[in-house]
């Protein structure tokens, strides 16, 4: 990474960034760098062991993988988790079924009828996946085992037009007839027992999926109608409030109710079991959402094939949405994979998609939604703040945001009105008084002030989004009392109008014995952020895992645990927290003051799973964030040069180094405003 001179070089066949200056803002090309790159690398077993190696860099991996369907214009529609690890696909037009590893390995199998038109897709209880066939005329119920071979049973009903399928509480497979008005039910065994009509006529029976009352929940595309069928075939429709909506599918909620589509009015639908039905209008123009499923941060998923994006809503009704790569690919089916990353269909495109969830559950510093983390400058003569927009190790644009004097100082970065985009919080260390800038790219678009704290004792001592709304919480520490507090905080979509929905404290520490907080993270992967804690006194770690709920400020700890600990006195710190291996939980980055090693402990609730040490680097550098510069969906590290603020940026797989390059410099009093939250 850095040899001793401690100018940077970059590898042979690598582009290294450009320099970018904060003098005068301007993005323009700079004198390039020596083509070499050394890195010098220290086992965690055998520190003493120094190993100078020389690394070749891949092209950084974007935060959505797409991988082609070998069969063209193939059409894919509806996608599964299967019970072989793998995931699982109906291709409309391309009449297979097909499969695709978590690394991107599609095999197909053909169906054997003609025109089969497969849609709807699940995992049977039998272990095998079970498939509608729709085809007007000869609409059957397919099986395909992991093996790939596959036995067809014909519906009863003529021109049925058989929909989706689910597996039912009874153990059977359910499905709808989007033609025939009915709701099926056929064994694992291949047998059709029973055929439900539906109460309204010509209704157009579509998504189907078991609830949590023992009951199966369909839509009723024309017919504006959510139904739900009992196991002896008793149906109870409820009608949607919007004409029109069209609704498609329907999923089972972590909140314990039912969410649906509606494509027809650019709508996400909510239903209680017993029948209280809510609907979310979609910022996005144009929306027409098909596929909504669970995700693996107690979050729905959802798919626009109008907008061509891939969306998020909590069960607040708090949008996020991201843009997939190539527009006009029609998103359709969406599932959670067993890899914690959302799968889906792009149907116009021919292609399956990956979107790795922890782009959301850590705050990566993204000020432009481009699903990399970018670098906040902050003077402190002036106190002017620069952004720079960045990709890989690139700044591809930036800005001033403006000014703000001391004693004003920015305390934390992240999404607080819930468009996608980091936002800056700022407190005034004389008065207290705490103010939230809402940012767009390298602008300031509105933005608004809470409550000062009661008594300057008061510290913030982090951000993160401890109630799994999707939007930046900020958590206070009394350094007199040791009481810990939480503000959940909301700013509108517009311009302003923040506020603190609730308020709660989780517990205190002892002061004077050494505790810290040293940072926050989700260390467990439920969406709710943790709190990190280190004593310096004993080299003690201690992680709280939260759970904040409602808008009330309930903020208890569901659990605790030491991690490890630490040999005081050798100079080690915790420099920050992250996703190092993108399994959506935060990991914790250690550095060395006195060595400049580096070490990452890689986590899952209150225990190391694995971890190493990435590299070593001399003062005067230091670590000063981390974040996820090349939109892999894992956390990487920037480094700074305290003498001449040189940045290098380490691109991390784990706790190995997998690329890295510097995207400039700015000497002082030029600060890169850190955090050691993710």
């Amino acid at each position: 990474m850095i040899n001793n001179d401690a100018q940077l070089r970059c590898v042979s066949g690598s582009a290294c960034a450009t320099d970018r200056r904060t003098a005068n803002y301007s993005i323009g090309p700079a004198a390039k760098r020596t083509p070499r790159i050394f890195v010098r690398r220290v086992g965690v077993a055998a520190a003493t062991a120094l190993l100078i190696v020389a690394l070749s860099w891949p092209e950084s991996a974007p935060a959505f993988q797409e991988f082609p369907i070998p069969t063209s214009n193939s059409q894919p529609t509806g996608i599964t988790a299967g019970p072989d690890g793998a995931l699982w696909f109906t291709e409309f037009n391309g009449n297979r079924i097909g499969r695709i590893t978590t690394s991107g390995v599609i095999t197909e199998f053909p169906i054997p009828g003609r025109n089969s038109l497969p849609g709807g897709i699940t995992a049977g209880p039998d272990g095998n996946l079970w498939f509608t066939q729709g085809n007007p005329v000869f609409g059957k119920i397919g099986r395909i085992t992991p093996a790939g071979q596959i036995t067809e049973f014909n519906v009863p009903t003529f021109l049925a037009v058989p929909a989706d399928i689910t597996v039912g509480p009874d153990g059977a497979l359910w499905f709808t007839e989007g033609n025939g008005d009915k709701i099926g039910r056929i064994t694992t065994a291949g047998q059709i027992t029973n055929e439900f009509s539906v109460t309204t006529p010509n209704s157009q029976p579509g998504g189907i999926t078991a609830g949590p009352d023992g009951n199966l929940w369909f839509t009723e595309r024309s017919g504006n109608n959510i139904g739900r069928i009992t196991t002896a075939g008793v149906v109870t429709e409820f009608p949607i409030p919007t004409p029109g909506s069209s609704p498609i599918t329907i999923r089972p909620g972590p909140d314990g109710n039912l969410w649906f589509t509606e494509q027809g009015t650019g709508k996400l639908g909510r239903i209680t079991t017993s029948g209280v039905i809510t609907e979310f209008l979609i910022p996005a123009p144009g929306a027409q959402p098909s596929d909504i499923a669970a995700g693996p941060d107690g979050a729905l998923w959802f798919t626009d094939n109008g907008s061509g994006n891939i969306g998020r809503i909590t069960t607040d009704g708090i949008f996020i949405e991201f843009a997939l790569p190539n527009g006009g690919s029609q998103p359709t089916g969406i599932v959670a994979g067993p890899d914690r990353a959302l799968w889906f269909d792009e149907f116009r495109n021919n292609k399956i998609g990956r979107l790795a969830a922890s782009i959301v559950l850590t705050d990566r510093h993204d000020f432009n939604t481009d699903s990399n983390s970018d670098i906040l400058w902050y003077n402190t003569t002036s106190g002017q703040v620069v952004n720079w927009l960045i990709s890989g190790t690139s700044v591809i644009a930036g800005g001033s945001l403006g000014s703000v004097p001391s004693p004003w100082a920015i305390v934390g970065q992240r999404d607080f009105n819930g468009d996608g985009r980091s936002d800056i919080l700022w407190r005034n260390g004389a008065t207290g008084e705490v103010v939230i800038w809402l940012v767009n790219a390298a602008s300031v678009i509105g933005g608004g002030s809470l409550p000062a704290a009661p008594t300057l004792d008061w510290t913030v001592a982090g951000t993160g989004d401890f109630n799994n709304d999707g939007l930046g919480d900020i958590l206070w520490y009394n350094t007199n009392t040791g009481q810990v507090v939480i503000w959940l905080v909301r700013c509108n979509a517009g311009q302003g109008n923040c506020t603190i929905i609730g308020a709660g404290s989780p517990g205190s520490l002892i002061p004077g014995q050494g505790w810290t907080i040293a940072g926050t993270g989700d260390f467990n992967g439920d969406g709710f952020a943790d709190i990190l804690f280190f004593n310096t006194n004993t080299g003690q770690v201690v992680i709280w895992l939260l759970k904040c709920t409602g808008q009330n400020g309930s903020c208890p700890i569901i659990g605790a645990g030491t991690p490890g600990d630490i040999t005081v006195g050798q100079g080690w710190m915790v420099a920050g927290t992250g996703d190092f291996n993108g399994d959506g939980m935060s990991d914790i980055l250690w550095l060395n003051t006195t060595t400049g090693q580096a070490v990452v402990w890689l986590i899952n609730g209150t225990s190391i799973i694995g971890g190493g040490s990435p590299g070593s680097a001399p003062s005067p550098w230091t670590i000063v964030e981390t974040g996820d510069f090349n939109g892999d969906g894992k956390s990487d590290i920037l480094w700074v040069n305290t003498m001449s603020g040189e940045l290098v940026v380490w691109l991390l797989n784990g706790a190995s180094v997998i690329g890295g390059c510097s995207p400039g410099s700015a000497a002082p009093p030029w600060q890169v405003q850190g955090v050691n939250d993710d």
